[in-house]
Protein backbone atom coordinates (compact mmCIF):
# COMPACT_ATOMS: atom_id res chain seq x y z
CA UNK A 1 0.00 0.00 0.00
CA UNK A 2 1.25 3.25 -0.54
CA UNK A 3 1.47 6.48 1.91
CA UNK A 4 -1.31 8.87 3.01
CA UNK A 5 -0.99 12.32 4.32
CA UNK A 6 -4.08 13.17 6.87
CA UNK A 7 -4.71 16.17 9.38
CA UNK A 8 -4.10 14.98 12.78
CA UNK A 9 -6.57 17.39 15.06
CA UNK A 10 -7.55 21.21 15.05
CA UNK A 11 -5.32 23.81 12.95
CA UNK A 12 -3.48 26.57 14.57
CA UNK A 13 -4.38 29.86 13.60
CA UNK A 14 -3.43 33.70 14.15
CA UNK A 15 -4.85 36.87 13.45
CA UNK A 16 -2.20 38.48 11.90
CA UNK A 17 -2.28 42.33 10.40
CA UNK A 18 -6.22 42.14 10.83
CA UNK A 19 -6.45 39.28 8.83
CA UNK A 20 -8.15 36.80 10.92
CA UNK A 21 -8.05 32.63 11.19
CA UNK A 22 -4.48 32.40 8.82
CA UNK A 23 -3.38 28.72 9.72
CA UNK A 24 0.25 28.73 10.80
CA UNK A 25 0.44 25.75 12.07
CA UNK A 26 -1.09 21.83 11.26
CA UNK A 27 -0.49 18.98 13.14
CA UNK A 28 -0.26 15.84 10.91
CA UNK A 29 0.06 12.38 10.32
CA UNK A 30 1.47 9.59 7.53
CA UNK A 31 0.31 6.73 7.88
CA UNK A 32 0.70 3.05 5.80
CA UNK A 33 -0.47 -0.30 6.52
CA UNK A 34 1.07 -3.84 4.73
CA UNK A 35 0.22 -7.40 5.63
CA UNK A 36 2.51 -9.25 8.41
CA UNK A 37 4.15 -12.28 8.05
CA UNK A 38 1.27 -13.60 10.98
CA UNK A 39 -1.48 -12.74 8.23
CA UNK A 40 -2.91 -10.23 10.24
CA UNK A 41 -2.31 -5.87 8.75
CA UNK A 42 -0.17 -3.50 10.31
CA UNK A 43 -0.19 -0.19 10.07
CA UNK A 44 2.25 2.73 11.13
CA UNK A 45 1.45 6.10 11.62
CA UNK A 46 3.98 8.80 11.20
CA UNK A 47 3.20 12.44 13.68
CA UNK A 48 4.29 16.05 13.74
CA UNK A 49 3.16 19.39 13.16
CA UNK A 50 4.37 21.44 10.18
CA UNK A 51 4.91 25.33 10.60
CA UNK A 52 3.49 27.67 7.95
CA UNK A 53 4.14 31.35 7.33
CA UNK A 54 1.86 33.65 5.98
CA UNK A 55 2.21 35.39 2.79
CA UNK A 56 -0.06 38.68 2.20
CA UNK A 57 1.10 38.72 -1.22
CA UNK A 58 -0.68 35.00 -2.10
CA UNK A 59 -4.17 34.50 -2.29
CA UNK A 60 -6.11 34.51 0.73
CA UNK A 61 -8.33 31.52 1.79
CA UNK A 62 -11.16 31.53 3.90
CA UNK A 63 -10.87 29.60 6.82
CA UNK A 64 -14.53 28.17 6.38
CA UNK A 65 -14.14 27.72 2.37
CA UNK A 66 -10.72 25.29 3.44
CA UNK A 67 -10.41 22.11 2.52
CA UNK A 68 -8.56 18.86 3.92
CA UNK A 69 -6.96 18.38 0.44
CA UNK A 70 -5.81 21.95 0.17
CA UNK A 71 -4.65 21.45 4.12
CA UNK A 72 -2.85 18.09 3.01
CA UNK A 73 -1.39 19.77 0.02
CA UNK A 74 0.19 22.89 2.54
CA UNK A 75 1.75 19.97 4.59
CA UNK A 76 3.23 18.27 2.05
CA UNK A 77 5.06 21.35 0.17
CA UNK A 78 5.73 22.95 3.31
CA UNK A 79 7.60 19.49 3.66
CA UNK A 80 9.23 19.54 0.90
CA UNK A 81 10.99 15.89 -1.03
CA UNK A 82 13.46 15.65 1.49
CA UNK A 83 10.60 15.96 4.54
CA UNK A 84 8.07 13.65 3.37
CA UNK A 85 10.91 11.09 2.27
CA UNK A 86 11.91 11.62 5.71
CA UNK A 87 8.52 10.75 7.25
CA UNK A 88 8.57 7.84 5.19
CA UNK A 89 11.60 6.00 5.18
CA UNK A 90 11.09 6.65 9.19
CA UNK A 91 8.22 5.03 9.37
CA UNK A 92 8.75 2.49 6.73
CA UNK A 93 11.58 1.31 9.15
CA UNK A 94 9.54 0.68 11.72
CA UNK A 95 6.60 -1.22 9.18
CA UNK A 96 8.90 -3.31 8.46
CA UNK A 97 10.26 -4.68 12.53
CA UNK A 98 6.44 -4.07 13.14
CA UNK A 99 5.23 -6.68 10.41
CA UNK A 100 7.98 -9.31 11.28
CA UNK A 101 8.79 -9.16 14.62
CA UNK A 102 5.23 -8.42 16.42
CA UNK A 103 2.64 -11.13 17.02
CA UNK A 104 -0.41 -8.87 17.19
CA UNK A 105 -2.62 -6.47 14.53
CA UNK A 106 -2.91 -2.96 15.20
CA UNK A 107 -1.58 0.40 14.60
CA UNK A 108 2.30 1.62 15.44
CA UNK A 109 2.13 5.41 16.59
CA UNK A 110 5.41 7.80 16.57
CA UNK A 111 5.99 11.45 16.74
CA UNK A 112 8.76 13.03 15.45
CA UNK A 113 9.45 15.23 19.11
CA UNK A 114 13.16 16.18 16.97
CA UNK A 115 11.38 19.42 15.34
CA UNK A 116 10.47 22.29 17.60
CA UNK A 117 7.19 23.36 18.04
CA UNK A 118 6.52 26.61 19.31
CA UNK A 119 3.30 27.45 21.91
CA UNK A 120 0.26 27.63 19.27
CA UNK A 121 -1.59 31.06 20.08
CA UNK A 122 -5.10 29.20 19.15
CA UNK A 123 -6.47 26.12 18.07
CA UNK A 124 -9.34 26.55 15.53
CA UNK A 125 -11.62 23.51 15.03
CA UNK A 126 -11.85 22.21 11.10
CA UNK A 127 -14.19 23.62 8.84
CA UNK A 128 -14.44 20.42 7.13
Amino acid sequence: MSWTTNINGDLVTKTINGVQNVVVAVPFYMEKTEPATDGSNKTVRVRNTVQLSYDPSSPFIQYDSLTEATVVGWVTSALGADGVSYYQTKGQEMLDLFTTQSDSSGTLYWTDVTVYKPDPESETPLPW
